[in-house]
Parts: C-alpha cells; sequence; structure tokens
C-alpha cells in the first residue's frame, strides 16, 4: 500500500547520503515575518460547529495573549468567558461572543485582589454564574464570581474564608449536575484539599476528599472523573514528583455489583501507566479519559473501563498517530469529527487533534484551509452553544507567504484525519497526480489515473496547483534538482537551511539521482515534516 502520508524526518548529520533542498516560497512572493507569541500578541479561536467536519480560525478581539495558556468557559447565553495570567502576574478576564468583540477587564488592579502565581480557571453555569479560580502568589485560593456577563463581579479569598492550606497546584473545576461547583487543588504539603460554597450555610468550606487516605505526596494539577459504571463514585488522576500516575477512588472493588466504599491509593505507573511529564487532563467528570504527556515526550491517553485498581487501558498516540507534543505542552480532550481526540501543540508549533477511538486517526487544525494559524501556548476548550471553541496565544500564520500557506494547505489536504490517498488497485502505483501529467501506464487502473513510481508527480503536482511554474520537472525525482539549479535554488548535501513549501530529494549527488522526493511542511530545529506520495 502506497500513500500520499506527513513524517517527520530528522536532517542533521545525514552523511551517507546526497541530498537536495530546493527552495521556493520565500522569494517566490514578498515575505512576511511569521508573528511570534509576545505579550501584544492576539489569541486565537478555533471554531467548528457541532456535527461539522472542518475548523476555522480568527483573533479573538478585545484581548491580547498573557502569559502560558488562557481558560475560557461558555457562559448560558453563549457567549464566552476568558481568563488569563498576564506578564504582570494580573488576572485578566475577558467576555462577549466568539465572533464579535470581547470586553476586557484588569481584575487585579480594577478591584485589588492578587495577582495569579499559576493558570486560572473559569466556570460558567446557570445555578453558580461565572466563576474564575486561581492560585495566588501567597498559595491562597481566590474567586472572583459575576451571576451573568457584564454584571458586577464579587471577589473572595478562599483560603482565609475556609480556614484552609496553603496550594501548591492550580484549582481543578468540577461541577455537579445541579450546578454546584467546587475546587480540587494540592496543597503544599502534597495532599488534596477540596473546596466548596455551601449554598444552605452561605459560606465556604475546605475537606479532605478521601476521607483522611494516606498517599504519596502530589504534585502539580489534578483530574477529577466519575467511576465509569459507578457515577456516585470519583475517580482522581494525579502524579507525584517523579512522575508516577497516581488513583484515587472511591469505588470498592470485588464487589458483584459496584458500590461505594472507603477511599484507596493506587500506583498506575506501578501496573504500567507510562511515568507523566505533564499535568494529567480530563475534559468533563462524566468521560472515562484522561491524557498526558509522558517522560518520555509521548503523548498518551489512560481510558478508565472501572474504578478498581487494573480497571485501566493506555494509549500512545505517538506512536498509533505519530503526535509529537512540543515540549511542556499540556493536552486538551475535546469533541471532534473523529469522536473524542486529544488536542495538543506539537513540535511544530501546529495544533494537532488526535482520535482516542479511531486508532491513527488525527486531524491538524492548523493546517485547514480556514484556519492556517500556529498556536504559541495549550490550548482550552469549551462548548459555546452549538459550536466547538479552543482558545490559544496566536504564534502566526504556518507560513510566512501566501504561496507558501498554498503549498502546505495543499500538500497537507491529502493527509488530514489521515485520509491518505491509497492506490486503486493496492499496490498497482495507480494515481491522478501521474495522470494529471499523461504520464505512467493506464494498464489496469481506473479512469483519471495511471501508473509509475509517483513523488515526483505527487511534489509537482502540489507545487503546480500551488502557482509555482514548474516547466522542466518531470516523473524523475532529481529533476527537482535540476529545475533548483536552474533557478538558483538548490542546496546539495546533507546540512541545509530549509523553509516550508521547499521541496527535498534523498539521492546522489554523481551521479545525479533522486530515489525520493517531499514536500516540507514544517521545520522544527533539526527536524523537518514531509508530505510526500508513493511512500509506505
Amino acid at each position: 500500500m502506497t500513500i500520499a502520508g506527513r513524517r517527520a524526518v530528522r536532517i542533521a548529520g545525514a552523511v551517507a547520503l546526497a541530498w537536495a533542498v530546493i527552495g521556493i516560497g520565500a522569494a517566490a512572493e514578498p515575505s512576511a515575518s511569521a508573528a511570534l507569541p509576545s505579550s501584544t500578541s492576539p489569541l486565537v479561536v478555533f471554531v467548528r460547529p457541532l456535527g461539522s467536519l472542518g475548523w476555522s480560525s480568527h483573533a479573538l478581539h478585545g484581548v491580547t495573549a498573557g502569559v502560558g495558556a488562557p481558560s475560557v468557559a461558555a457562559a448560558p447565553d453563549g457567549a464566552i468567558v476568558v481568563a488569563e495570567r498576564v506578564v504582570s502576574g494580573d488576572l485578566v478576564v475577558a467576555e462577549g461572543p466568539v465572533g464579535g468583540m470581547l470586553s476586557s477587564t484588569d481584575a487585579s488592579a480594577s478591584f485589588g485582589i492578587p495577582g495569579v502565581a499559576g493558570r486560572p480557571e473559569v466556570s460558567a453555569t446557570t445555578a453558580s454564574g461565572i466563576t474564575v479560580w486561581w492560585r495566588t502568589p501567597q498559595g491562597h485560593l481566590e474567586v472572583l464570581s459575576q451571576q451573568a456577563v457584564g454584571a458586577a463581579w464579587t471577589a473572595t479569598d478562599v483560603t482565609l474564608a475556609a480556614g484552609g492550606p496553603l496550594l501548591a497546584g492550580d484549582p481543578t473545576i468540577v461541577t455537579t449536575p445541579s450546578g454546584r461547583v467546587t475546587a480540587f487543588v494540592v496543597t503544599q504539603e502534597g495532599t488534596l484539599a477540596e473546596f466548596a460554597w455551601s449554598i444552605a450555610s452561605s459560606s465556604w468550606s475546605e475537606s479532605d476528599p478521601t476521607g483522611g487516605l494516606t498517599y504519596p505526596a502530589l504534585h502539580g494539577d489534578v483530574s477529577v472523573l466519575n467511576a465509569p459504571h459507578l457515577p456516585g463514585a470519583r475517580v482522581i488522576l494525579a502524579t507525584t514528583a517523579s512522575g508516577d500516575v497516581i488513583e484515587l477512588s472511591d469505588e470498592l472493588g470485588g464487589m458483584p455489583v459496584p458500590a461505594r466504599g472507603p477511599w484507596r491509593a493506587v500506583d498506575l505507573s506501578f501496573l504500567g501507566a507510562p511515568p507523566a511529564a505533564s499535568a494529567i487532563t480530563a475534559p468533563v467528570a462524566s468521560s472515562p479519559y484522561g491524557s498526558y504527556v509522558s517522560t518520555w515526550g509521548r503523548l498518551i491517553v489512560i481510558t478508565l473501563s472501572s474504578g478498581l485498581p487494573d480497571g485501566f487501558s493506555t494509549t500512545d498516540l505517538s506512536s498509533t498517530a505519530d503526535a509529537a507534543p512540543a515540549r511542556g505542552a499540556v493536552p486538551a480532550i475535546v469533541d471532534s469529527a473523529l469522536g473524542p481526540a486529544v488536542a495538543i501543540r506539537t513540535t511544530a508549533g501546529d495544533l494537532g487533534a488526535f482520535s482516542i477511538r479511531q486508532p491513527g486517526a488525527s486531524s491538524d487544525l492548523s493546517f485547514q484551509p480556514r484556519t492556517a494559524e500556529l498556536v504559541g501556548s495549550d490550548v482550552a476548550a469549551a462548548v459555546a452553544g452549538h459550536t466547538e471553541v479552543l482558545v490559544g496565544v496566536d504564534a502566526g500564520p504556518i507560513a510566512p507567504t501566501p504561496l507558501q500557506r498554498r503549498i502546505l494547505l495543499t500538500a497537507s489536504s491529502f493527509d488530514q484525519q489521515h485520509r491518505r490517498l491509497e492506490e486503486t488497485p493496492g499496490e498497482s502505483e495507480c494515481n491522478p497526480f501521474s495522470a494529471a501529467f499523461g504520464r505512467g501506464s493506464t494498464w489496469g487502473c481506473r479512469p483519471g489515473t495511471s501508473a509509475e513510481a509517483w513523488c515526483s508527480d505527487f511534489a509537482q503536482w502540489v507545487w503546480r496547483h500551488a502557482g509555482v511554474g514548474t516547466s522542466g520537472i518531470t516523473g524523475w525525482a532529481a529533476t527537482f534538482a535540476t529545475w533548483g539549479a536552474a533557478h538558483h535554488r538548490v542546496q546539495f548535501g546533507s546540512h541545509f537551511h530549509a523553509l516550508v513549501g521547499d521541496a527535498i530529494v534523498w539521492g546522489t549527488r554523481s551521479p545525479l539521482y533522486g530515489t525520493h522526493v517531499g514536500i516540507i511542511v514544517s521545520v522544527f530545529g533539526d527536524q523537518i515534516d514531509v508530505v510526500s506520495g508513493n511512500a509506505g
């Protein structure tokens, strides 16, 4: 089986073969440097109507990027509420329609409240209104609340109000079906604390949700889920400082019928779960999924089949779907056309979504005709009305020039959601790109296709479709190198400066022979991301 597929390739230190990179994009049209994330960068929002396949993106107007990742929630009226920490450490909250102007407020400056130490979390429900939760530099839990978008804000130091411990992690917000909102936070002692507002007593309380259970010291943030077969029971996923994945649960084991009982702690890494380098994130309490990046940089999904100690499985999305998380990235679990998926910033700066239920299926949200934007932070997810919303820091377009963007989108369109182009019949080399140039044999091929080794045909078709004059290029990969030499755009050897939109040829220089050619769609450090035809 041969496909048009996308693959990361390490380019530094390759001395066994001669390589040629043929430049195209920057000199063909005026260059505009891609934006880098900064304190004045906009926030970018990716949106997808539920039930639709495609995503679009645009800048969020009225608010600029802060430090790290923002948080987002959808208000009952369909507006979104975004919370973030800015360079000064202040808390900034912005609210308004997804496609319109947001109203932004520096809450710390306006209300004289403490700044933010980590990442704030925002929640919005009909019963509890809008609440923003964050950890202060002093280790206190602070809450900013309003009844509805545009209403007056009220700030409370919950740690002081409840007499709670000092915190080391950021709050994880859990909303019950009744609308009650609680926060789970790791303390400076490595224990877990739960903060809640009591309507009956009109006061804040703090408690140990595990009822005094002894467990390893926790580190970072936690995820809180309902036990898959017993929604009344809870499963809390956390990590230790060494990266062990810890499960805390009050679902009883060894029962013919699931039941709640005393809390217990299980080290899932001892049972085979890869150690974690990031926090474990989960979308909503009713989901059986959590996701994290392992200490080896792999994107992991953990699936709970029950709350029992052996009731879990893990999937390595870096193996099944070529997921390559950026250093320090924290995943988000989202709805998508693929069903539940893990969205994460990749090493190349694009936003990928990797299916949980469909092994190997993925979609690059940055490489779509109506997005074409990179991300400079982790993303936050919400559903506003009938629209899936992902918010992050905008890191600029996927390529500096319109021509490069056309090349990238054209090439990568054959690999979106792994809708790869396969030869029909299989292993026949029958393909539409050779036929587009009148090359190859039509014997045994479907109408509109013909057969030959077609990596050069695919790469030439991509360039020509994007608007590049390709006269002189043939079905031989080496003709890309001769085209580059004629246009003074070729670099020979094993070390070179590659740009997105360039073609890369593998082979030998003397005699000049190309074994394969592909289109470079990303450059990150000493690696390139390539889409190529006739590749297995």
